[in-house]
Parts: C-alpha cells; sequence; structure tokens
C-alpha cells in the first residue's frame, strides 16, 4: 500500500510602489558594503541612418539618461550594429553612424564601458578585424586576455567577458571554455564574480537551437559547472530579443536583449509579451538584484536573488483532501506576489496515475489558475499556470525527476522573473528553473484565493495522507 505524506508551505512576498524587494546593502554578510552596480544593455542592431532601430535605442537612450542611471558603468552585450554585410566598406560605415552618432551620449554619461561582441557585429575574419579597431577593449586592471575575450578585476568584483560569436561560423554560437577557466583563476579571491557573453547558455522562451540561439550544452555544461565550482553570481547575455531570468543549481542566468532590434514574432521573442528595456543590475557577496526599465521609464520587472530574507509570521493553515480552503493573502498580493510552496511526501512504489498534488483557482468551481502534478510511471512533476480562464494553459516540468525514499521537493514561483521563475529543487539540491517554452511567468495570473488537495488526488483514502499550507508574507522591504 502506498504511503504518502504531504507538507506544504506557501510564503508570499508583497510588493507595492513603497515596498521593494531586499536592500543588497544590508543582507547580513557584508552589511552596510556598497553593491557592485551596472547598467546592462544589448541587442540595437543599428548603425543605419533613419532606420527603425535607429528610433527604437534613441527612445531607449533617452530614457536611461533621463533616469539618471544608478552607476556610471556601462555594460553593452552586443549586436551593436546590423552587420551582416559582405562590404566592409559598408559595414565601417554603420560603425562610424553607431559611435559617432548614436552612442556617443552614453561615452559622457558613463565612466566606464565595456562591450562584448554579438554576431552582428563578428561573423567573418574581416568584421572580427573591424571590431577589434572600432571597440578595443583598452581598460585598467586586465587580468586576463585572448581574442576579444578579456578578464577586469574591479576592485573586489571579477567580471569574464567572452566572445560568443564565431567568426569562422556565421556568428553562431561558441564558448571557450578552457579560456574561461584561466580568466575564473585569476580572480579566485574576488567577492563578486560575474561572466558576460552575447549568447545564452540556457534556453530562453523556447528558443533551443544550437549553435544558433545559445551555446552547445557540451561546452555550456561544462562553462556552468566550472562558474559553479568558481563562484560565480550570474551569466550575463543578451541575443534573444526578450528579458529572461532563470536559475540552475543554484547560479542565475539574465538575458537581455531590448535596446532596439525588432526581430521575432511580432517584433520580439516574442512581441506580444516582451519589450523594449536596460537593466539595473546590482550584486553582493550573498544577492544579484535587478530592475527592468522600458523605454517610458517604467520599471516592468524587478526582483532579488536569492530570495532568502522570507520571515514567517503566520500559522500554517491545515488542508485536508476534498475540503478546500480560502487564503485570502492569496488574492490580496496579486499580482505583485511570491511564494514558495514546498511539500514532501514518501511513497513505497511509484504512483499507477497521474496525481493532482495541489490544485488553486480564484473561487470554488472556476477554472484552475495553479495546479502542481506528479506524473505516473516516472513523468516528470509539473506546474500548470492558466492565466485567466479563456487563455491557453503554460506548463512547467522537472524532468526525470526521481522516484526516491522519500522523495523531497520544493517548488518556488516568483513574481519579476517571468518563466524562469517557477523552479524547484530536489532534496539536497540548489534551485533549478523548471522547463518550459512559455514566455510569461505567474505575472498577470487571476490569482487563486481557493486551494484544495483534490479528493481523488493518488486514489488514496483521505486518512492516507495530509496536507499543511502556510502563509508567510513579508515585513517591511527597503528600496535597494
Amino acid at each position: 500500500m502506498q504511503n504518502i505524506i504531504l507538507q506544504v508551505g506557501v510564503t508570499i512576498l508583497l510588493n507595492s510602489p513603497t515596498n521593494f524587494w531586499p536592500s543588497l546593502s544590508g543582507d547580513g554578510e557584508g552589511e552596510g558594503v556598497e553593491p557592485y552596480r551596472l547598467i546592462l544593455l544589448g541587442d540595437s542592431c543599428s548603425g543605419v541612418p533613419h532606420h527603425l532601430h535607429e528610433q527604437n535605442f534613441r527612445a531607449l537612450r533617452e530614457a536611461l539618461l533621463r533616469r539618471r542611471p544608478h552607476s556610471r558603468t556601462l555594460c553593452y552585450l552586443g549586436d551593436h550594429v546590423s552587420g551582416y554585410v559582405a562590404d566592409e566598406r559598408e559595414l565601417r560605415l554603420q560603425w562610424r553612424h553607431f559611435i559617432d552618432r548614436e552612442f556617443s551620449d552614453f561615452v559622457s554619461a558613463f565612466n566606464r564601458i565595456f562591450h562584448i561582441p554579438g554576431n552582428h557585429d563578428v561573423y567573418s575574419a574581416a568584421s572580427l578585424s573591424l571590431y577589434d579597431q572600432v571597440l578595443p577593449q583598452h581598460h585598467a586592471n586586465v587580468v586576463a586576455r585572448k581574442g576579444l575575450n578579456y578578464a577586469v578585476r574591479d576592485g573586489s568584483a571579477l567580471l569574464v567577458f567572452l566572445n560568443t560569436a564565431n567568426p569562422a561560423n556565421h556568428g553562431h554560437a561558441m564558448l571557450d571554455v578552457a579560456w574561461l577557466e584561466q580568466a575564473l583563476a585569476k580572480g579566485q579571491d574576488a567577492t563578486i564574480k560575474l561572466v558576460f557573453g552575447h549568447h545564452p547558455i540556457l534556453p530562453v522562451n523556447g528558443y533551443d537551437l544550437h549553435p544558433d540561439w545559445r551555446i552547445a550544452p557540451e561546452d555550456g555544461d561544462r562553462a556552468w559547472a566550472m562558474m559553479r565550482v568558481a563562484g560565480v553570481k550570474a551569466y550575463i547575455c543578451s541575443h534573444i530579443i526578450a528579458f529572461d531570468f532563470r536559475v540552475r543549481d543554484g547560479l542565475a542566468q539574465l538575458c537581455t536583449g531590448g535596446a532596439g532590434t525588432e526581430y521575432g514574432p511580432g517584433g520580439a521573442m516574442p512581441g506580444d509579451v516582451e519589450y523594449r528595456h536596460f537593466v539595473e543590475f546590482d550584486a553582493s557577496a550573498t544577492h544579484i538584484g535587478y530592475r527592468v526599465i522600458d523605454e517610458l521609464g517604467r520599471c516592468r520587472e524587478r526582483c532579488t536573488w536569492p530570495p532568502s530574507l522570507l520571515q514567517p509570521v503566520e500559522a500554517d493553515v491545515p488542508l485536508v483532501p476534498g475540503s478546500p480552503v480560502s487564503v485570502r493573502a492569496l488574492s490580496v498580493a496579486a499580482p505583485d506576489a511570491a511564494f514558495r510552496l514546498a511539500w514532501s511526501f514518501r511513497f513505497a512504489r511509484p504512483l499507477e496515475s497521474p496525481s493532482a498534488l495541489i490544485v488553486g483557482r480564484s473561487h470554488e468551481g472556476a477554472t484552475p489558475s495553479f495546479l502542481i502534478d506528479f506524473r505516473a510511471d516516472g513523468e516528470p512533476l509539473a506546474v500548470h499556470v492558466t492565466p485567466h480562464p479563456n487563455r491557453k494553459e503554460h506548463s512547467w516540468v522537472v524532468p526525470h525527476t526521481p522516484y526516491r525514499q522519500p522523495l523531497v521537493v520544493e517548488v518556488a514561483a516568483l513574481s519579476g522573473a517571468g518563466p524562469g521563475g517557477i523552479m524547484a529543487r530536489l532534496e539536497g539540491g540548489d534551485w533549478t528553473s523548471m522547463t518550459s517554452a512559455s514566455a510569461c511567468g505567474i505575472e498577470g495570473i487571476e490569482w487563486p484565493a481557493h486551494w484544495e488537495v483534490p479528493l481523488s488526488s493518488n486514489r488514496m483514502p483521505p486518512s492516507s495522507y495530509s496536507i499543511e499550507m502556510s502563509v508567510r508574507p513579508l515585513g517591511r522591504l527597503e528600496r535597494w
């Protein structure tokens, strides 16, 4: 007979115009130390006078300069110019227009500007040579260099900049893993380590094809393991016309491709969800954080990782199979809410049929807007989100979920982090964003106030298992 015990915890994080995520300068370790701050920008594909991309980049540039950037250091993540022309003279004219007419305001506004090439910048031997001429990266405190790869020590921070555009393969993705290892070794004592490359390592919004949209998995896996061991806080990239945040084994990838390029369905990837933007990024010894700002100066997404300052303030709410409960705090918190679902369950043999573990609805009888289930026969744990009754369901999975005795799994869903904000970790492991082709996260969901464990879950009598649900709002949050 199966013996299943489930324990569920939910943590609510409230964001409001006066309540932001925790301050990075007061999070315990290194308290009072200023975070390392950067402005992140990528993918304008400009350099052509009167082109739509030039107009888009101008609007974003003006929004950034009006905002009085929180950092005087800018990192441009590639695809500066339109490129992909055979005539070197035409490419040189693009660069001259971009540098003299489009980028000059940034040169006077920022103390330091770091550049890495994208596939539109470096796609042949001639384009690589021209890039090195027009954007030479002569920075103080360069601790490693090979070709267009370079690493800079800036106080307590190590910044590693990778050329991931292969000039021998039309600018498609590559990664020099051996050089990355050497560069990371140069900054072993740095308390903040960040790695930058144009191409993502993890798929973004379902763009999984490699080397077109991301680094080949074998190189990406080696680099990811290496960065985790070295204590890298984040891999920061561009290329996909989107903003995306996700984690794998506790290490974050942040993708920002919003500087004006219009490419993909609806002008982005996809256009009905994504938007032009830049990112205000902070890193400390213990946390990273970001704010995503659109061309009208509005903060569209924000998050701190990891959100470790959650303080439980309410008692557990029992969930009895077949007896739903109303959790008003979840409804009140939407849409700017973050929460953590956590449960443990034990069973003597694999489940014989798909099992709905948790179902959330806006009200009794409504279509489920949030559902977590465990598939039978070794298929993965899955989360299903339906933002509104008339919208299609989005699904996330944890591939190859192991059957262990006991199996302990936690699930988190963080607002402000998009699809990568739905994540899981197995007992003894680190957080990893669940796999999905969705471009949306929990933002905009018609948030459930009505939660239940279905009576038919696992086809077992209610007395065979129990669930407890904890609502844990945060206390006061500080601006950062």
